[in-house]
């Protein structure tokens, strides 16, 4: 989609582990990617992982969230144009699992 329509990327594993390993709980990695067809403009883009992550767009990182901590909140601006590549490196050490990037127009 085009524009704020697709504006979020939430995957959250809680305690239940994760399906595709097994049910594995703590000591995982996954990274998640995919495009985004952004209307020209300033967008507002905010991650938040537990336990940590680093989020790309366009090729670039643009969040550095990789230290182990409970629920960092990191944010950027960024202009964006068309179709972009974004891609979010996450990383689980232990107890809850989770992560998600929300963008939004900037007025």
């Amino acid at each position: 989609p085009r524009g704020p329509s697709a504006s979020a990327l939430l995957l959250n594993w809680g305690s239940a582990g994760v399906p595709e390993l097994r049910g594995q709980k703590d000591g995982f990695s996954a990274q998640i990617f995919g495009s985004v067809d952004f209307a020209p403009g300033a967008y507002h883009m905010r991650s938040l992982a537990n336990d940590g992550a680093n989020v790309f767009v366009g090729g670039k990182q643009v969040v550095n969230g990789w230290k182990i901590r409970s629920k960092p909140v990191k944010s950027k601006s960024l202009a964006l144009s068309g179709p972009t590549d974004i891609r979010v490196d996450f990383h689980d050490t232990n107890s809850f699992a989770f992560v998600r990037l929300g963008w939004i127009p900037e007025c």
